[in-house]
């Protein structure tokens, strides 16, 4: 992963890394240089790619100049130059990636679970929960990320955008496999993978599958493992 810039080391030192912050103070600086760059900050993915050093050069000069509102007497090239090290854990840029993702988002989403005060999300080691300070939720759910990278061979780009949906459900895959035998009856499988980006385990799903024709569904053990079913579908 690329070193963070400067950038990100000025956002923190005013207390506007979170993303909705920023915004604010991006189209407050963009009224002072031209009123028609409000309104044009960059995504919160973009906004991370800058910081985490990911940007390859400097961002539109539109961008630039607002910046340089943002920061009177520093030049754009000066903000996108790596920040220099104090001790920072090798986690922290993924850590306000994370921070950027729960920034909104209920702790627990009671749509699709039930609070539980000692869950512990998969991914992390026993002992290790959400709870506490959002610095230290973020940074536990930046490692859990980090491990998960290494077990699923997951390229660090691909972390870091994961890492901005963050108190979410993330569909990792989709597998669907359709069996028709001699008679031409058929059975469609779907098998869904989830990463729980959110505080507590997720107890109950909710998730539809809409067929023109079908003669109704059963669910049944996944070979796998005892704790996957599998919903084979007859179609007619």
């Amino acid at each position: 992963m690329a070193d963070p810039v400067v950038l990100r080391d000025l956002l923190r030192e005013k207390h506007w890394q979170q993303y909705q912050t920023f915004l604010r103070e991006y189209d407050k600086a963009a009224s002072t240089v031209d009123r028609s760059l409000v309104g044009t900050a960059p995504s919160r993915a973009q906004l991370h790619r800058w910081q985490s050093g990911e940007l390859k050069g400097l961002p539109h000069p539109r961008h630039c100049e607002v910046l340089e509102a943002m920061f009177p007497g520093l030049r754009a090239t000066e903000m996108f130059v790596p920040a220099q090290r104090n001790g920072d854990s090798p986690t922290s840029p993924l850590t306000a990636a994370v921070e950027d993702g729960l920034e909104g988002v209920a702790p627990v989403p009671s749509a699709w679970s039930a609070a539980r005060p000692s869950a512990e999300p998969a991914g992390l080691a026993p002992g290790k929960t959400f709870q506490g300070p959002a610095q230290d939720r973020a940074e536990s759910l930046a490692r859990a990320l980090q491990l998960l990278g290494k077990r699923l061979r997951i390229s660090e780009q691909e972390i870091a955008d994961l890492a901005l949906l963050a108190g979410n459900l993330v569909d990792l895959a989709l597998d669907c496999s359709i069996d028709i035998d001699s008679e031409g009856w058929g059975a469609v499988t779907y098998r869904f993978e989830l990463l729980n980006l959110t505080d507590a385990p997720v107890n109950r799903l909710l998730r539809e599958q809409w067929f023109e024709n079908t003669e109704g569904v059963r669910i049944e053990p996944h070979s796998s493992s005892d704790r996957r079913v599998s919903i084979p579908m007859p179609l007619t």
